[in-house]
């Protein structure tokens, strides 16, 4: 995976200039304290000009100055006991070099009201101290850091540089608590304090702090043909001790891999864009030739492209998903899904023609999902068994099936969904109409069945082609008393007979006991026992001489099927949602089958 991501975009990210161009500041307050005794101040929330000089001039700076993540922060572990109280440095600060201390204001005291956590201004005066001590020790007397200060000996700050900072850092520590403590500051504000150097000074300085932390650990270090390896850092977790590649089931892969220096600063500044870019974002798609210039705007067409889900771990980038799409385009061919019943209503929801991948996926959450397609692919858990507007069926069916969806909308790979589109589907309409049949409605279940016939046909199939001739030739057959011809023809007369004898019904409210039976029913001996029971029930009502009522019925009875009820029970529910054949008059009757083949031809 990294190494796949590292070959493809390796010369967007050798240098920072693809990172520092969408890099932002965190919220926060920024100082820069300069050289003729003057500051300036910066508060970053969500409303700063992120295009101003002292922002652009603080960005670079900020950059070379975080720490890589909080398990990799200099060692700034000094301890000291007052009152009873032991007051403790660790991962206090979290810069690293001596033109910057950053620190946050909960840990100061003066700088929050609630006194919990803060730290007295001389203890941290000396966990400061602690702070260049570590900036001048690390990597020393340790023979797995030897060779990567080999080749970076020539580039890195001098001790002496370094201690040149030291109580200049200590001084403007003490103004930044002067400056800030009548603040109102929320808590967890960043302080972030700098002293004025130009960049190339600021990336000298962190240059030894970052090149011996961007190993997961140096205790693997190795040189092999004058390069040095070490085990990766990112998406990767390290054990110590005897087995130190044992399996470790959080990592996103089985087998763990070294990366060369130089490589590992590759991926850590991807890793950076990945963090600034993406984890917000449920999932993104990056394609193979992308210059890294704007990914909100991006319009993928017939491209090779990876599949990220990029999650913030701790203020490091984390890829939870990935995957790679030979080719991806947001265009399709042309899906249309229109009103394939002659009901007479108001379906333009339902009712539409695109090309566009994304506003199919719309239009299918909101018809079939209640608005919560998208979300179910990776926050189902967070966000979607959350929602009480959404039906406890509707997230059943996401929980199982999100990732049929995820394939067709976002993979391009239509076979999961085509495999399985007649049960979801069945299911949605079906439980759909449960619903809302109590009122006596199938307006919804209507919607949701179009969708249905119009994914089968984009799919190849030949629903519609049957369901629009079986209603031609029911017609007719009702109409003349004639013989049902098909199988199909006659599961489309169940919903028909079925939807005839619940009418009759007097009840207020129906109930799910009147349809669940027809619905569910997966052999024929038992379909005619439902059938005969709904005739006895409602026989009060039934004509004696309703000749084309009377005809399907017998036929239903007595003929014999081939075909699997349950794969074809599609039919049974269309039947159903279809206006009944038996209220039809024979000039509506004549009138419908033109407007029909109208629409069979268009």
């Amino acid at each position: 995976m990294i190494f796949d991501l590292v070959n493809s975009y390796r010369k967007y990210f050798e240098d920072e200039k693809v990172v520092l161009s969408s890099y932002r500041l965190q919220n926060g307050i920024y100082i820069l304290f300069k050289k003729d005794g003057t500051h300036e101040f910066l508060k970053v929330d969500k409303e700063t000009n992120s295009t101003s000089t002292l922002y652009e001039y603080i960005k670079i700076r900020d950059f070379y100055s975080n720490y890589i993540d909080s398990n990799k922060a200099l060692d700034t572990s000094y301890k000291e006991k007052r009152n009873s109280t032991e007051y403790s440095m660790l991962k206090k600060i979290c810069s690293n070099n001596h033109y910057t201390l950053f620190f946050k204001n909960r840990f100061v005291e003066g700088l929050i009201k609630d006194p919990k956590d803060t730290i007295p201004v001389d203890i941290f005066l000396k966990g400061i101290d602690k702070y260049f001590d570590s900036m001048i020790n690390l990597g020393k007397n340790d023979k797995n850091t030897e060779m990567i200060l080999d080749k970076i000996k020539d580039n890195i700050s001098t001790d002496e540089e370094i201690l040149q900072n030291k109580e200049i850092i200590k001084q403007k520590f003490l103004e930044t608590v002067e400056l800030l403590k009548n603040e109102e500051l929320t808590k967890d504000t960043w302080i972030k304090v700098f002293l004025e150097a130009d960049v190339l000074d600021y990336e000298k300085a962190s240059l030894k702090y970052t090149y011996l932390k961007l190993f997961n650990k140096n205790d693997e270090n190795k040189i092999e043909n004058e390069e040095v390896y070490g085990i990766n850092n990112y998406n990767f977790g390290y054990t110590t001790g005897k087995k130190p590649f044992t399996e470790l089931k959080s990592t996103s892969f089985k087998v763990a891999s070294m990366v060369s220096l130089e490589d590992i600063k590759v991926i850590r500044n991807m890793y950076i864009w990945l963090l600034k870019n993406t984890t917000t974002k449920d999932f993104v798609k990056i394609p193979l030739d992308f210059d890294f210039k704007g990914l909100d705007d991006l319009e993928i067409k017939g491209k090779p492209v990876y599949l990220l889900t990029v999650k913030n771990d701790n203020g490091t980038a984390k890829i939870e998903d990935f995957d790679y799409i030979p080719f991806y385009s947001e265009t399709i061919k042309t899906f249309k899904c229109t009103n394939y019943f002659t009901n007479n209503f108001n379906l333009d929801e339902c009712e539409f023609i695109t090309q566009n991948i994304y506003e199919l996926e719309r239009r299918v959450s909101k018809i079939w999902f209640s608005n919560s397609l998208r979300e179910s692919y990776y926050n189902f858990k967070d966000i979607v068994s959350k929602r009480t507007m959404v039906p406890t069926w509707k997230k059943e069916i996401l929980k199982e099936n999100a990732n049929i969806f995820f394939e067709f909308f976002h993979k391009s790979n239509i076979r999961p969904l085509k495999q399985k589109l007649d049960r979801i589907a069945f299911e949605i309409c079906y439980r759909t109409l449960l619903d809302e049949y109590k009122e006596g409605k199938i307006f919804n279940s209507t919607k949701v069945i179009n969708l249905w016939i119009a994914f089968d046909e984009y799919l190849g199939g030949n629903f519609k082609m049957i369901k629009n001739d079986i209603y031609l030739k029911s017609k007719e057959i009702v109409l003349n008393n004639g013989k049902i011809q098909t199988d199909e023809m006659y599961f489309f007369m169940v919903g028909q007979v079925a939807k005839y004898l619940l009418s009759k019904s007097k009840a207020n409210t129906k109930t799910q006991s009147l349809i669940d039976p027809i619905m569910k029913v997966s052999k024929q001996d038992k379909l005619i026992s439902i059938i005969l029971h709904m005739r006895d029930k409602y026989s009060y009502d039934l004509a004696l001489n309703n000749n084309r009522f009377d005809n399907i019925l017998k036929q239903i009875l007595v003929d014999d099927i081939e075909k699997d009820i349950v794969k074809n029970r599609k039919y049974i529910l269309a039947g159903f949602l279809e206006e009944n054949l038996f209220y039809l008059k024979a000039d509506e009757a004549s009138k419908e089958e033109n407007n029909l083949k109208i629409e069979s031809i268009n």
